[in-house]
């Protein structure tokens, strides 16, 4: 360890410019991470629900409706041109509604009224969709748009953008609690101001470095991509607070800059390396989980921990 420490301490100009290379890839690379928002893809492959959606597959080419779209205080003209509308959403493959039932032109006294009801009553259309896009959330927003006041929209495809929304929004307002906390608690509890930035600055670099790379996966799941950046955190800003309280306690013993960070990295490596180890194997369990998110979760994690690792016993 002693041999690798005074190796990085010889070539800072070198390690910095390694690393700003590998932050400016990884930030290209964030665009290029593809995102799962459909948690069926994660089922086991022999679990009832996933045999089911396979038999349904392949006993009918089109795809069933997963979303039901209400509006309110129409008359049928009005519905039927809402209809022809959300069919040129992009993203909505089919629509259906009472016209594909009934000549809705003749009087509605001659209709079957319990058909009738089921898509039209009181001035209200209910209209069965099926939501296909890869971008659900936009799909979702412009039908809401056409709809306008009162519309209302329910189905497995609405509560999935539902649930994107919402913890994408959580995780930002966690984020923005959070790490103004940290940075609080941290200047409490150092002996300079600049420290906290220094820790934040190293574990975000890390955390960016996790979050880019992960283009290589081909794709994760919506619940890695805006978990992981919170719990990394969490989880690994300590490497940075033990080698740095370590660096200053032999600093203080009057060692200089050069031999204390030396000794600081010889003396903190077990620790920090044993610490992320735990860890890395904690999250590496979840790979064994039978449900794939586990494994989407565990292995983006993992990685992220080996990134802290280096970015706290090299870039620090």
């Amino acid at each position: 360890m002693r041999h690798l420490a005074e190796n990085v301490i010889a070539h800072k100009r070198l390690t910095l410019i390694l690393f700003t290379v590998a932050i400016l890839l990884c930030a290209l690379l964030m665009g290029l991470v593809s995102v799962n928002f459909n948690l069926v893809d994660y089922l086991p492959p022999d679990s009832p629900s996933t045999v089911a959606l396979g038999v349904m597959s392949d006993s009918f080419q089109i795809q069933p409706p997963n979303a039901r779209a209400l509006m309110q205080n129409v008359d049928m003209a009005q519905a039927l041109d809402a209809k022809k509308r959300i069919a040129a959403v992009p993203g909505v493959a089919e629509i259906l509604w009472l016209d594909d039932m009934v000549d809705i032109y003749q009087p509605l006294e001659m209709m079957d009224q319990k058909l009738l009801s089921a898509w039209y009553k009181e001035g209200s259309a209910l209209f069965s969709l099926t939501i296909a896009g890869k971008q659900p959330s936009e799909t979702v927003d412009a039908v809401r748009a056409i709809l306008g006041d009162g519309g209302e929209l329910s189905g497995d495809v609405i509560d999935r953008v539902s649930v994107q929304q919402t913890t994408r929004k959580e995780v930002l307002q966690i984020m923005v609690f959070v790490v103004p906390l940290i940075l609080i608690i941290l200047l409490l509890t150092t002996s300079s101001w600049f420290e906290p930035v220094l820790f934040l600055a190293v574990i975000g670099v890390s955390i960016l470095l996790n979050m880019g790379t992960n283009a290589f996966f081909g794709q994760v799941s919506f619940i890695t991509q805006t978990c992981t950046a919170i719990l990394q955190l969490a989880v690994s800003m300590d490497y940075a607070i033990f080698l740095l309280h370590r660096f200053q306690e032999l600093r203080h013993e009057g060692q200089d800059v050069k031999t204390a960070m030396i000794g600081a990295m010889k003396k903190s490596f077990s620790s920090i390396f044993a610490s992320g180890l735990t860890t890395i194997l904690g999250f590496g369990a979840l790979v064994v989980m039978r449900f794939g998110i586990g494994a989407d979760l565990g292995l983006v994690l993992a990685k992220g921990i080996v990134f802290s690792l280096l970015s706290v016993l090299v870039l620090l």
